[in-house]
């Protein structure tokens, strides 16, 4: 038996680099796509634009949980196999994404989350932790169930 390893041949043009200075090198890939390193430069420009822009939406996201007046908690764990869950009931008449305020809520209190029927599922028994949480993020009333 051999413990020679077949070598890869490389088919991206990704291995290999005309030159040797790192500012003046090329990859073949580069080379037969088009790009050059001003077109890199304004790739990265745009990244960090992308980038800036989150921190806007957090913020809506934010303003979109104070707005919310009242939210319902109940436990329930009839179907689930004696698993104990939290449903958050937000109002119909409330303009809020429930994906962006289930996604909050899983970060915020560690735990998982899914949305059924229009309703926020946390799992497990957080009626407590999901109120402290909710009244500190500006909802105004928070009413807990069974």
């Amino acid at each position: 038996m051999s413990s020679d390893k077949k070598k890869k041949k490389l088919t991206s043009g990704e291995g290999f680099v005309i030159g040797s200075n790192e500012e003046l090198s090329l990859s073949l890939g580069d080379i037969l796509s088009g790009k050059t390193e001003s077109s890199k430069h304004t790739e990265i420009k745009n990244i960090e634009q992308v980038t800036a822009s989150p921190s806007v939406v957090q913020v809506s996201r934010k303003k979109q949980i104070s707005d919310i007046k009242r939210i319902v908690l109940q436990r329930e764990s009839a179907g689930r196999g004696g698993k104990t869950v939290t449903m958050v009931i937000i109002p119909q008449n409330v303009s809020v994404e429930i994906e962006l305020v289930a996604k909050e809520m899983r970060k915020g209190l560690g735990c998982g989350s899914s949305i059924e029927n229009g309703r926020i599922v946390l799992l497990g028994d957080l009626s407590d932790r999901a109120k402290e949480w909710l009244l500190k993020k500006g909802v105004k009333e928070v009413i807990q169930g069974n």
